[in-house]
């Protein structure tokens, strides 16, 4: 486990890295490590390596105790030789993550922790992580390059605004703006007599969203 502080808690981290071996029992482990305060507290993907398979993982480790949050198997398979590009976003209580190989088109996002489910919110060290759960004699060697980390601020992307009445019966999207200046709107389409209840959120360039804001109801004149 190594880290180095990046001045903010919402990170986009990535890096190039390869294991020299492959299990023959057990299993061994390659990631990133975001959002992290000390060696007993941050979020982490790993891309792990048993004998035929592999598995994308997102965990986090809270007062020196480590869980799984959510995992995926991915189509990569296990190899000594190959160099694979490792992913993970985090913004807000969002986290997210994707692996592929070196030479390969970016994919799109594999795995993201369920909602609620990240609750480590401080820490603004990023960095990287092995682990080695195999028995065998000889140590591997964990091998990373090009590693970088997009500044912490991603800049403003969208605001989305969305109403709820009872005669929808769910939130329905009724504004994206895309300038930072806008702080009113108009909802022409409200029903008259009817509460309809609003909420708001950020997006981010990634088109990351935060949280929804309070939810405000109200009603037009009748």
């Amino acid at each position: 486990l190594a880290w180095v502080d990046v001045g903010g808690v919402d990170q986009d981290i990535m890096v190039l890295a390869r294991i020299n071996d492959v299990a023959e029992s057990g299993n061994m482990s390659i990631g990133l490590v975001g959002r992290l305060t000390d060696s007993s507290n941050y979020l982490v993907v790993e891309f792990r390596y048993s004998a035929t398979a592999t598995e994308l993982l997102l965990r986090q480790r809270v007062g020196g105790v480590t869980a799984d949050l959510i995992s995926i198997v991915p189509t990569l398979l296990p190899a000594a030789s190959a160099w694979r590009w490792i992913r993970l976003q985090i913004q807000g209580p969002n986290m997210r993550a994707k692996v592929w190989g070196w030479g390969d088109p970016q994919p799109d996002w594999m795995v993201t922790a369920p909602q609620g489910t990240v609750t480590i919110t401080t820490g603004t060290n990023a960095g990287v992580i092995a682990r080695d759960n195999t028995a065998a004699a000889a140590p591997s060697v964990y091998m990373y390059d090009q590693f970088s980390v997009a500044p912490p601020d991603y800049g403003f992307g969208g605001l989305e605004l969305q109403r709820f009445d009872y005669l929808t019966g769910t939130f329905e999207t009724i504004m994206l703006a895309t300038s930072p200046t806008v702080t009113g709107f108009n909802d022409y389409e409200a029903r008259v007599g009817i509460d309809s209840v609003y909420r708001i959120r950020n997006l981010n360039i990634y088109n990351f969203a935060g949280p929804w804001s309070t939810q405000v109801t109200g009603a037009p004149p009748v």
